[in-house]
């Protein structure tokens, strides 16, 4: 699982914008400076409140690239709406690799570079009352040519069992200063 997401994450740039080229790893946090951990959980609060009030219809504007999945080319802060309960997809904006992470279990198999499973760890911190998580992961990331470390969040959508997913690549922030924006 893990090699067929690098492979794919790999490849989808070059259908996407066939004009862009991945980023040196340098360049790709150069790119990400625009962002700040506040802004991600700002972009997450509105995909939140998107499906809060399309309802499952919504999901189609998460399955495409547009201004609710990310601003621009690296293709960064993202929002995948996805289910712990099922431990997949609901949504994602490549469609190569959609099918195979909205098999149940899917995001159960997927490792960073450290072999850490950083989504069953953020699935984990959002039971009970926690509504929002963070953790970090360093991993390969569409447009950049290796991996990069990066924070990423998981908000619950109250009322269903979905949850808002997005990270910010970057070695400007720790898991502190990620953890601060959610207050």
């Amino acid at each position: 699982m893990r090699t067929l997401l690098i492979l794919l994450m790999a490849l989808v740039p070059t259908a996407l914008w066939a004009e862009e080229k991945p980023l040196e790893t340098k360049a790709c946090y150069q790119a990400f400076e625009k962002y700040n951990p506040k802004f991600v959980v700002d972009f997450a609060n509105k995909a939140k409140k998107h499906i809060l009030e399309k309802g499952e219809a919504g999901f189609k504007d998460f399955n495409q690239v547009g201004p609710l999945t990310f601003e621009s080319y690296p293709y960064s802060p993202p929002i995948v709406i996805i289910r712990c309960d099922q431990m997949r997809v609901e949504t994602f904006f490549f469609e190569k690799m959609r099918p195979q992470l909205q098999e149940p279990g899917s995001l159960k198999k997927f490792v960073d570079v450290n072999g850490q499973h950083t989504f069953v760890k953020l699935c984990s911190k959002l039971r009970g009352s926690v509504q929002a998580a963070w953790e970090m992961q360093k991993h390969y990331w569409v447009g950049c040519n290796g991996p990069v470390e990066m924070g990423m969040l998981l908000m619950k959508i109250p009322g269903t069992p979905y949850a808002v997913e997005s990270t910010l690549p970057t070695l400007k922030y720790t898991i502190k200063d990620f953890e601060a924006a959610l207050r």
